[in-house]
Parts: C-alpha cells; sequence; structure tokens
C-alpha cells in the first residue's frame, strides 16, 4: 500500500519504458467514501504539466510508475470541477477527524490496491508520516526507531473549503453535519474564525444555533461577525433569546444592528430586551422561553397546549401559571400535570406561593435561591410581579467561569 510521499517526484515512464516525467499529483472526485484515483498529473520538461486518466496508467507503485500508453498517445484528459489533487488540496493541510472529533495536519495520504484500483483509504497525521514526507523515512528505519502509528480513516475526515477554494465541493463538511453539535462545537474552538465561519455556513440553521451555543464566546462573536449577515440572523432566530442576546452582545454594534434588523420582528424584539438588562443580574441571565398555563385551564388542556409549544420552550421543568396581564400565580410540576385527573382545572393544583425572583437581582442572588429552595428553574418577575423569564440551572453554571460579556445598551442598537 503505497503512501503519497512515496511516489510524489517519482519519475513516470511509458509502456516502452521511456521517461515522460515526474509525478506532480493524484487526482481522485472528492464526492466518495474511498475514492479511485481518477487521473495523475505529470511533470514535464520545460514546465509543463500533463494530466493522464486512469485508464492509461498501468501501476502507481514507487517502485513502478508506469503507463499503458507512449508519450504520444496520452489522451487529452479534462478535469471535472468536484475533484481533489491530493498533493495541493490534502498534504499538509488541516482536516476535520470526525470519528475523534479533532482537528489534524494531514503528514501523508495511503492509497491502497484493490480490484485494478488505487484507492484513497486513510490519512497519515503520525511523526513517522511527517518523517516520511519530508524524506527521513529510511533514516528512521536505520536507527530502528518505531513510531506510534496514527491513520485515520479518509471516511472519517472533512475537508475544509477555505483549504481547497478551487474546488467546488459537493457536499461540503458533509460529515460533519452528522455529529452531536456538543462535538461541533469542539471542532469549531480548534479551528481558526475563517474556518470555523466555512464550517458554520456548511450547517443548517438550527444545527448551527445549537453549535454555537456550546462554542468560546470570544471564537463565537468572531464566526458571527464574519459569516453572512442573512445566514447569520437565520442561526440567531434558531437561538435561545438569551443565547442570542449574549451573541449580539459579544459582536460590534455595527453587525448587532444589521443583524437585528434581518431578524424576524419577535425573535428580534426578545433579543433587545434580554440586553436591556445589567449582564450580571437575573434579566440578563434568564430565557424568555417557558410554557405558561391559565389557571382556568384543566389538566388536559394544559397538556395538549404543552404539546403544541414545549418544542419551543427553552425548558418545561415547570409550568407557569399567570393571569391575562402575566402575573405570576402559581407553578405546576410535570409530575403534578401528568397525575391530575384531565378535567381538574389547573387552580385546583397549582402551587400558589410560587418562589421567584425579581429581574434586578445580581447572580449571587438568582444562585442562592436556586439552591435553598432545590430548584431546576426560577421565574422572574419585574416589581408588579408580572413573569418576565425564567433562569435555569444551567444559565447559572455557564456562569460560574465569568466570560467577558460585554452588552451595549439598548439605545444604541434602536
Amino acid at each position: 500500500m503505497p503512501f503519497l510521499s512515496q511516489i510524489l517526484g517519482k519519475e513516470v515512464r511509458d509502456r516502452e519504458g521511456k521517461r515522460v516525467g515526474k509525478l506532480k499529483d493524484v487526482i481522485v472526485p472528492c464526492d466518495t467514501a474511498y475514492p479511485s484515483v481518477s487521473a495523475i498529473e505529470i511533470s514535464l520538461s520545460g514546465g509543463q504539466a500533463k494530466i493522464v486518466p486512469w485508464r492509461q496508467i498501468e501501476s502507481l507503485e514507487p517502485k513502478r510508475l508506469k503507463l499503458k500508453v507512449i508519450a504520444n498517445e496520452i489522451e487529452a484528459y479534462q478535469l471535472a470541477e468536484n475533484i481533489l489533487a491530493l498533493a495541493r488540496d490534502v498534504l499538509d493541510k488541516q482536516i476535520v477527524d470526525t470519528e475523534g472529533v479533532k482537528i489534524v495536519r494531514v503528514n501523508d495520504l495511503q492509497l491502497n490496491r484493490s480490484n485494478g484500483q488505487y484507492r484513497l483509504v486513510a490519512v497519515d497525521n503520525s511523526t513517522q508520516g511527517l518523517l516520511r514526507r519530508l524524506g527521513f523515512g529510511p533514516v528512521a528505519d536505520v536507527l530502528g526507531k518505531r513510531w506510534e502509528e496514527s491513520l485515520i480513516s479518509w471516511d472519517d475526515v472533512d475537508l475544509l473549503p477555505s483549504n481547497v477554494p478551487a474546488v467546488k465541493l459537493k457536499v461540503p463538511l458533509g460529515r460533519l453535519r452528522k455529529l452531536h453539535p456538543a462535538d461541533i462545537a469542539e471542532i469549531l474552538n480548534q479551528l481558526s474564525a475563517t474556518e470555523g465561519t466555512d464550517a458554520v455556513q456548511s450547517l443548517d440553521d438550527e444545527t448551527a444555533a445549537t453549535a454555537l451555543a456550546e462554542v468560546e464566546p470570544e471564537r463565537q462573536a468572531a464566526i458571527i461577525e464574519m459569516i453572512d449577515s442573512e445566514k447569520g440572523a437565520d442561526i440567531l432566530e434558531e437561538m435561545a433569546p438569551d443565547d442570542a442576546a449574549d451573541v449580539l452582545g459579544d459582536v460590534s454594534e455595527e453587525k448587532a444592528k444589521e443583524l437585528l434588523d434581518l431578524m424576524e420582528p419577535e425573535a428580534a424584539q426578545d433579543a433587545r430586551e434580554l440586553m436591556a438588562y445589567p449582564e450580571d443580574s437575573a434579566g440578563g441571565l434568564m430565557t424568555t422561553e417557558y410554557v405558561a398555563l391559565s389557571p382556568d385551564q384543566t389538566a388536559q388542556e394544559a397538556i395538549d397546549h404543552l404539546r403544541k409549544v414545549a418544542p419551543e420552550a427553552d425548558t418545561v421543568y415547570y409550568l407557569y401559571v399567570t393571569d391575562a396581564e402575566k402575573h405570576l400565580s402559581g407553578v405546576v410540576s410535570l409530575r403534578d400535570l401528568v397525575v391530575a385527573a384531565p378535567g381538574r382545572k389547573v387552580s385546583e393544583f397549582m402551587h400558589p406561593d410560587a418562589v421567584s425572583i425579581l429581574a434586578s437581582a445580581d447572580r449571587r442572588e438568582v444562585t442562592t435561591a436556586l439552591v435553598k429552595y432545590n430548584l431546576l428553574a426560577i421565574p422572574v418577575v419585574d416589581d408588579q410581579d408580572r413573569m418576565l423569564g425564567v433562569v435555569t440551572v444551567d444559565d447559572v453554571m455557564e456562569v460560574v467561569t465569568p466570560r467577558a460579556w460585554r452588552r451595549k445598551r439598548l439605545s444604541a442598537l434602536t
């Protein structure tokens, strides 16, 4: 099984054994799992190059790079758009190892002969691969040095679009999309802002939103600054309002204004309202997504309502009972709702003394209340006891390690 480094620069001979030139590159399609070599590029004398299709190639073994034809019978070959030139586009570049969930550098590439074809099967990012790439492989062998093998199956690899600008990938970062958002976030944290932007652009809005919410704040802001504003607005709309407000508070005022103008009015209004609160206050930590019930609803009506709105709610630990003016009058746990008789009214089984906290309360007060009353979430109210949102345990945990939130004044964004 030859490695790319073992054949690059080697002499290519024709059917009669005459020298044609030196192997410059190996061409494969980029839209299959283990792509077969479709062509090779040969450097000719005088600085010219010629592309030879696979059907005219006999062998790609390191000691036997040979064509099936003589030099003047080499056919003209037009490269397709969805191809990779392995030396130009992949070797020495960073790629995404979707199995190991990390970014690695390609030190070498492994080919495998099967059924008369050579296929690209693995990436080598080991020290041995680097030495082989630099031409020091035989030296290491003489010294008896054994290096740990580190081969990554090509089927577990995603290329970064920024590394191959000349190649129109049909499915850029297609494997990345299949990862858990937390794993995608881990990879985004390893990429540069430019590479991260390319990666996020390739994701659907919902996946991008979930992954970006887990990314380090500085990298998160850098990506949103660089991303197409239409795409950025769509992603922010998919985020929980508090997460969207955090992102908007970390980007430039100009970018924040542009994104807010492009967002759906309701989502933009939610973000603006949250950005108006001090960053360490209950109002700054809360999300405006919660499930509200009417005291006159029956248990069955409440369950039907929950089924309808829960997918858009940030949390359904508790359901909050409010009147027409949003005054908080009670709380219902999911257990309370499930075990209640279908025709029983919410007002009959709710807990009327709901613990709440003012929007102006600081982070320590919020944490103390959650711990004291053993709550997973606490409602946030104004001085008229009107429900504004909820702070969850998750929200508090996120700020145990302080983040450099720089919320802009609401007046600067309106």
